[in-house]
Protein backbone atom coordinates (compact mmCIF):
# COMPACT_ATOMS: atom_id res chain seq x y z
CA UNK A 1 0.00 0.00 0.00
CA UNK A 2 1.61 3.11 -0.88
CA UNK A 3 2.49 5.80 1.83
CA UNK A 4 -0.24 8.60 0.36
CA UNK A 5 -1.58 10.97 2.37
CA UNK A 6 -4.47 12.25 -0.27
CA UNK A 7 -5.65 8.62 0.61
CA UNK A 8 -6.14 9.49 3.76
CA UNK A 9 -9.66 11.58 2.77
CA UNK A 10 -12.18 10.47 6.02
CA UNK A 11 -14.94 10.53 3.00
CA UNK A 12 -17.61 8.92 4.86
CA UNK A 13 -16.81 11.12 7.93
CA UNK A 14 -18.88 14.39 7.72
CA UNK A 15 -18.90 16.19 11.26
CA UNK A 16 -15.96 15.13 13.92
CA UNK A 17 -15.34 15.59 17.35
CA UNK A 18 -11.90 16.28 18.91
CA UNK A 19 -11.75 16.44 22.08
CA UNK A 20 -8.61 18.01 23.59
CA UNK A 21 -8.42 19.85 20.18
CA UNK A 22 -6.83 23.07 21.57
CA UNK A 23 -3.36 20.77 23.01
CA UNK A 24 0.00 19.65 21.05
CA UNK A 25 -1.38 16.65 19.36
CA UNK A 26 -5.10 17.90 19.02
CA UNK A 27 -4.33 21.15 17.49
CA UNK A 28 -2.12 19.26 14.91
CA UNK A 29 -4.62 16.79 14.25
CA UNK A 30 -7.78 19.65 13.99
CA UNK A 31 -5.25 21.31 11.33
CA UNK A 32 -4.97 18.22 8.82
CA UNK A 33 -9.20 17.86 9.41
CA UNK A 34 -9.30 21.53 8.57
CA UNK A 35 -7.07 20.74 5.08
CA UNK A 36 -9.55 17.73 4.69
CA UNK A 37 -12.52 20.30 4.68
CA UNK A 38 -14.07 18.84 7.54
CA UNK A 39 -16.84 19.94 10.07
CA UNK A 40 -15.14 19.75 13.88
CA UNK A 41 -16.63 20.28 17.02
CA UNK A 42 -13.64 20.86 19.30
CA UNK A 43 -14.32 20.19 23.09
CA UNK A 44 -11.74 21.94 25.46
CA UNK A 45 -11.41 23.72 28.66
CA UNK A 46 -9.07 26.06 26.99
CA UNK A 47 -9.53 28.23 23.74
CA UNK A 48 -8.06 26.85 20.30
CA UNK A 49 -5.53 29.44 18.83
CA UNK A 50 -6.62 27.86 15.61
CA UNK A 51 -9.35 30.17 14.05
CA UNK A 52 -11.23 28.47 11.15
CA UNK A 53 -14.73 28.82 10.50
CA UNK A 54 -14.23 24.85 10.00
CA UNK A 55 -13.92 24.74 14.02
CA UNK A 56 -16.84 24.86 16.47
CA UNK A 57 -15.02 25.20 20.18
CA UNK A 58 -17.31 23.98 22.78
CA UNK A 59 -15.45 24.77 26.10
CA UNK A 60 -16.64 21.70 28.62
CA UNK A 61 -14.91 19.61 30.81
CA UNK A 62 -15.18 15.96 29.24
CA UNK A 63 -15.63 14.92 33.31
CA UNK A 64 -19.40 16.60 33.33
CA UNK A 65 -21.07 13.74 32.10
CA UNK A 66 -24.65 15.18 31.60
CA UNK A 67 -23.13 17.90 29.36
CA UNK A 68 -20.87 15.58 27.26
CA UNK A 69 -23.95 13.68 26.68
CA UNK A 70 -26.12 16.47 25.61
CA UNK A 71 -22.89 17.94 23.11
CA UNK A 72 -22.76 14.86 21.38
CA UNK A 73 -26.56 14.00 21.35
CA UNK A 74 -26.80 17.90 19.64
CA UNK A 75 -24.20 17.48 17.01
CA UNK A 76 -24.16 14.18 16.04
CA UNK A 77 -20.36 13.65 15.37
CA UNK A 78 -20.01 10.59 12.57
CA UNK A 79 -16.42 10.21 14.07
CA UNK A 80 -14.50 10.87 17.34
CA UNK A 81 -10.74 11.69 17.85
CA UNK A 82 -10.59 11.63 21.85
CA UNK A 83 -7.02 13.46 22.52
CA UNK A 84 -8.44 14.64 26.09
CA UNK A 85 -6.22 13.54 28.82
CA UNK A 86 -4.19 14.63 31.42
CA UNK A 87 -0.63 13.94 29.65
CA UNK A 88 1.27 14.76 32.65
CA UNK A 89 3.27 11.48 34.25
CA UNK A 90 4.56 13.65 37.04
CA UNK A 91 1.11 14.78 38.14
CA UNK A 92 -0.27 11.61 38.22
CA UNK A 93 2.10 10.60 40.59
CA UNK A 94 1.46 12.98 42.64
CA UNK A 95 -2.02 14.06 42.07
CA UNK A 96 -3.20 10.96 40.94
CA UNK A 97 -6.64 11.66 41.52
CA UNK A 98 -6.47 14.44 39.18
CA UNK A 99 -5.02 11.76 36.33
CA UNK A 100 -7.89 9.68 37.22
CA UNK A 101 -10.58 11.80 36.94
CA UNK A 102 -9.57 13.38 33.63
CA UNK A 103 -7.98 10.00 31.94
CA UNK A 104 -10.60 7.21 33.31
CA UNK A 105 -13.91 9.23 33.77
CA UNK A 106 -13.79 11.71 31.28
CA UNK A 107 -13.06 9.18 28.91
CA UNK A 108 -16.10 6.92 30.15
CA UNK A 109 -18.32 9.70 29.75
CA UNK A 110 -17.38 9.90 25.96
CA UNK A 111 -17.72 6.37 25.53
CA UNK A 112 -21.28 6.51 26.90
CA UNK A 113 -22.43 9.49 24.96
CA UNK A 114 -20.93 8.04 21.52
CA UNK A 115 -22.77 4.90 21.85
CA UNK A 116 -25.98 6.93 22.61
CA UNK A 117 -25.23 9.22 19.65
CA UNK A 118 -24.28 6.15 17.49
CA UNK A 119 -20.81 7.16 16.49
CA UNK A 120 -19.39 5.64 13.25
CA UNK A 121 -16.17 5.01 14.85
CA UNK A 122 -14.11 6.57 17.88
CA UNK A 123 -10.17 6.85 17.70
CA UNK A 124 -8.81 6.51 21.83
CA UNK A 125 -5.25 8.04 22.19
CA UNK A 126 -3.48 5.82 24.59
CA UNK A 127 -0.19 5.89 25.30
CA UNK A 128 3.08 3.27 25.15
CA UNK A 129 3.31 4.12 28.84
CA UNK A 130 0.59 1.43 29.41
CA UNK A 131 3.66 -1.38 28.77
CA UNK A 132 5.80 -0.50 31.79
CA UNK A 133 9.41 -1.38 31.87
CA UNK A 134 10.14 -3.08 28.80
CA UNK A 135 10.75 -6.75 28.66
CA UNK A 136 11.12 -7.13 25.10
CA UNK A 137 12.52 -5.05 21.81
CA UNK A 138 11.11 -3.47 19.91
CA UNK A 139 7.55 -3.83 22.02
CA UNK A 140 4.94 -4.97 20.02
CA UNK A 141 1.37 -4.75 21.01
CA UNK A 142 1.10 -7.84 22.67
CA UNK A 143 4.12 -6.96 25.42
CA UNK A 144 3.02 -7.41 28.70
CA UNK A 145 0.70 -4.05 29.91
CA UNK A 146 2.36 -3.58 33.29
CA UNK A 147 2.50 0.47 34.25
CA UNK A 148 4.37 1.68 36.75
CA UNK A 149 2.98 5.08 37.21
CA UNK A 150 -0.53 5.99 37.56
CA UNK A 151 -0.72 7.66 34.34
CA UNK A 152 0.18 4.25 32.77
CA UNK A 153 -2.44 2.58 34.61
CA UNK A 154 -5.49 5.03 34.23
CA UNK A 155 -4.62 4.48 30.04
CA UNK A 156 -4.93 0.83 30.12
CA UNK A 157 -7.44 0.77 32.16
CA UNK A 158 -9.14 2.96 29.55
CA UNK A 159 -8.20 0.50 26.69
CA UNK A 160 -9.71 -2.13 28.48
CA UNK A 161 -13.10 -0.45 28.84
CA UNK A 162 -12.60 0.64 25.40
CA UNK A 163 -12.37 -3.33 24.69
CA UNK A 164 -15.46 -3.96 27.32
CA UNK A 165 -17.86 -1.33 25.39
CA UNK A 166 -16.67 -2.67 21.95
CA UNK A 167 -17.59 -6.24 23.23
CA UNK A 168 -21.04 -5.15 25.20
CA UNK A 169 -22.63 -2.40 23.26
CA UNK A 170 -20.71 -2.80 19.55
CA UNK A 171 -18.85 0.55 19.93
CA UNK A 172 -16.83 0.91 17.25
CA UNK A 173 -13.64 2.39 18.96
CA UNK A 174 -9.91 1.38 18.13
CA UNK A 175 -7.09 2.63 20.39
CA UNK A 176 -3.67 4.12 19.38
CA UNK A 177 -0.44 4.03 21.60
CA UNK A 178 1.82 6.84 20.78
CA UNK A 179 5.52 6.52 22.13
CA UNK A 180 7.52 9.90 22.72
CA UNK A 181 5.48 12.24 20.61
CA UNK A 182 7.48 15.59 20.49
CA UNK A 183 7.09 18.79 17.90
CA UNK A 184 6.02 22.43 17.73
CA UNK A 185 3.19 23.59 20.08
CA UNK A 186 4.06 21.55 22.92
CA UNK A 187 3.04 23.40 26.76
CA UNK A 188 6.63 24.38 27.38
CA UNK A 189 6.75 24.66 31.17
CA UNK A 190 4.34 21.15 31.62
CA UNK A 191 6.27 18.76 28.65
CA UNK A 192 8.12 15.87 30.23
CA UNK A 193 9.39 14.69 26.52
CA UNK A 194 12.97 14.88 26.26
CA UNK A 195 13.33 16.81 23.00
CA UNK A 196 11.62 20.28 23.85
CA UNK A 197 12.74 19.93 27.46
CA UNK A 198 16.55 19.29 26.20
CA UNK A 199 16.04 22.10 23.16
CA UNK A 200 14.57 24.66 25.41
CA UNK A 201 17.31 24.13 28.00
CA UNK A 202 20.19 24.69 25.73
CA UNK A 203 18.56 27.51 23.84
CA UNK A 204 19.08 29.57 27.20
CA UNK A 205 22.40 28.05 27.19
CA UNK A 206 22.30 26.12 30.42
CA UNK A 207 23.29 22.38 30.51
CA UNK A 208 20.96 19.23 29.97
CA UNK A 209 20.04 17.21 33.18
CA UNK A 210 19.78 13.84 31.78
CA UNK A 211 17.82 11.38 33.99
CA UNK A 212 19.84 8.08 34.14
CA UNK A 213 22.88 7.02 31.45
CA UNK A 214 22.77 8.96 28.55
CA UNK A 215 24.24 6.27 26.16
CA UNK A 216 21.66 3.33 27.90
CA UNK A 217 19.01 5.64 27.96
CA UNK A 218 17.04 5.02 24.52
CA UNK A 219 13.63 6.03 23.11
CA UNK A 220 10.97 6.18 19.93
CA UNK A 221 10.98 9.87 19.23
CA UNK A 222 8.06 10.18 16.83
CA UNK A 223 7.32 13.47 15.02
CA UNK A 224 3.77 14.72 15.82
CA UNK A 225 2.37 14.98 12.50
CA UNK A 226 3.26 11.34 12.19
CA UNK A 227 0.99 10.58 14.87
CA UNK A 228 -1.91 11.96 13.33
CA UNK A 229 -0.99 10.40 10.46
CA UNK A 230 -1.43 7.30 12.10
CA UNK A 231 -4.72 8.03 13.79
CA UNK A 232 -6.07 9.40 10.34
CA UNK A 233 -5.01 5.90 9.03
CA UNK A 234 -6.85 3.92 12.19
CA UNK A 235 -9.90 6.37 11.73
CA UNK A 236 -10.55 4.35 8.14
CA UNK A 237 -8.71 1.16 8.06
CA UNK A 238 -8.14 0.13 11.74
CA UNK A 239 -9.49 -3.06 13.28
CA UNK A 240 -12.17 -2.22 16.00
CA UNK A 241 -11.39 -3.24 18.99
CA UNK A 242 -7.74 -3.60 18.58
CA UNK A 243 -4.41 -1.29 19.51
CA UNK A 244 -1.94 0.22 17.34
CA UNK A 245 1.65 1.46 18.15
CA UNK A 246 2.58 4.63 16.28
CA UNK A 247 6.49 5.54 17.01
CA UNK A 248 9.65 5.84 14.87
CA UNK A 249 10.16 2.37 14.66
CA UNK A 250 13.95 4.34 15.79
CA UNK A 251 16.14 4.20 18.65
CA UNK A 252 18.01 6.83 19.85
CA UNK A 253 19.90 7.61 22.93
CA UNK A 254 19.59 10.35 24.90
CA UNK A 255 23.33 11.60 23.62
CA UNK A 256 22.27 10.82 20.16
CA UNK A 257 19.12 13.07 21.13
CA UNK A 258 21.57 16.51 22.18
CA UNK A 259 23.68 15.59 18.85
CA UNK A 260 20.47 16.28 17.26
CA UNK A 261 20.08 19.08 19.32
CA UNK A 262 23.42 20.80 18.82
CA UNK A 263 23.55 20.31 15.00
CA UNK A 264 20.18 22.14 14.81
CA UNK A 265 21.18 24.95 17.26
CA UNK A 266 24.79 25.47 15.59
CA UNK A 267 25.84 25.40 19.57
CA UNK A 268 27.58 22.29 21.46
CA UNK A 269 25.68 21.37 24.48
CA UNK A 270 27.09 20.52 27.92
CA UNK A 271 25.02 17.28 29.43
CA UNK A 272 24.81 16.28 33.03
CA UNK A 273 23.77 13.49 33.60
CA UNK A 274 21.75 12.15 37.13
CA UNK A 275 23.14 8.67 36.99
CA UNK A 276 21.04 7.84 40.94
CA UNK A 277 17.70 8.06 38.90
CA UNK A 278 18.02 4.91 37.52
CA UNK A 279 13.77 4.01 36.78
CA UNK A 280 13.84 4.82 32.93
CA UNK A 281 17.05 4.03 31.86
CA UNK A 282 15.84 1.49 29.71
CA UNK A 283 15.50 0.95 26.11
CA UNK A 284 12.11 1.85 24.78
CA UNK A 285 10.99 1.24 21.04
CA UNK A 286 7.94 0.36 19.39
CA UNK A 287 7.34 -2.37 17.16
CA UNK A 288 5.29 -0.58 14.34
CA UNK A 289 4.58 -3.24 11.48
CA UNK A 290 0.42 -3.64 12.73
CA UNK A 291 0.22 0.11 11.83
CA UNK A 292 2.74 -0.13 9.01
CA UNK A 293 0.51 -2.91 8.01
CA UNK A 294 -2.21 -0.85 7.22
CA UNK A 295 -0.20 1.48 5.07
CA UNK A 296 2.04 3.74 7.79
CA UNK A 297 5.08 5.02 7.68
CA UNK A 298 6.98 7.53 9.65
CA UNK A 299 8.11 10.57 7.25
CA UNK A 300 9.89 12.82 9.64
CA UNK A 301 13.48 11.58 10.45
CA UNK A 302 14.66 12.96 13.95
CA UNK A 303 16.84 15.30 12.51
CA UNK A 304 14.18 16.47 10.39
CA UNK A 305 12.05 16.66 13.53
CA UNK A 306 14.14 18.43 15.99
CA UNK A 307 15.28 21.17 13.39
CA UNK A 308 11.36 22.15 12.99
CA UNK A 309 11.25 22.02 16.73
CA UNK A 310 14.38 24.34 17.30
CA UNK A 311 12.75 26.79 14.39
CA UNK A 312 9.49 26.76 15.82
CA UNK A 313 11.24 27.74 19.31
CA UNK A 314 13.07 30.41 17.58
CA UNK A 315 10.52 31.77 15.81
CA UNK A 316 8.13 31.81 19.01
CA UNK A 317 10.82 32.76 21.88
CA UNK A 318 13.90 33.62 19.85
CA UNK A 319 16.35 32.72 22.36
CA UNK A 320 14.92 32.58 25.71
CA UNK A 321 12.15 29.72 24.83
CA UNK A 322 10.03 28.62 28.47
CA UNK A 323 12.13 26.33 30.64
CA UNK A 324 9.95 23.83 31.95
CA UNK A 325 9.04 23.63 35.37
CA UNK A 326 7.92 20.49 36.24
CA UNK A 327 10.13 17.83 37.27
CA UNK A 328 10.20 14.44 35.98
CA UNK A 329 8.94 11.86 38.89
CA UNK A 330 8.30 8.25 38.85
CA UNK A 331 7.45 7.91 42.62
CA UNK A 332 6.84 10.01 45.63
CA UNK A 333 10.37 9.71 47.33
CA UNK A 334 12.35 10.60 43.73
CA UNK A 335 14.09 14.30 42.96
CA UNK A 336 13.54 15.38 39.55
CA UNK A 337 16.13 16.77 37.22
CA UNK A 338 17.51 20.22 38.67
CA UNK A 339 16.31 23.27 37.00
CA UNK A 340 18.72 25.52 35.43
CA UNK A 341 18.67 28.85 36.41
Amino acid sequence: MKNDDREIMLGKYETILVTGGSGFIGGHLVDKLITLNKKIILIDRVEPTIKSNQVNWIKEDIRKKVRIHDIMMKHKPNLIFHVAANANGSLSVTQPEVDFSNNVIGSTNIFYAARDAKVKRIVNVSSASVYGIPQIFPISEEHPRDPFVPYGAGKRAVEILATAYYHTWGLPIVSIRPFCVYGPGENMKATLVEPSRYASWHINNGKIPVIGDPDRKTRDFVYVDDVVRGMLILAERGKLGEQYNVGSGTETTMRQLVEAIDKATGKTATIEANREITEDTYRLVGDIEKLKSLGYRPQTSLEDGIQKLVQSFRKMYGDKPPLPNVPTIFNSAQIGEMRNK
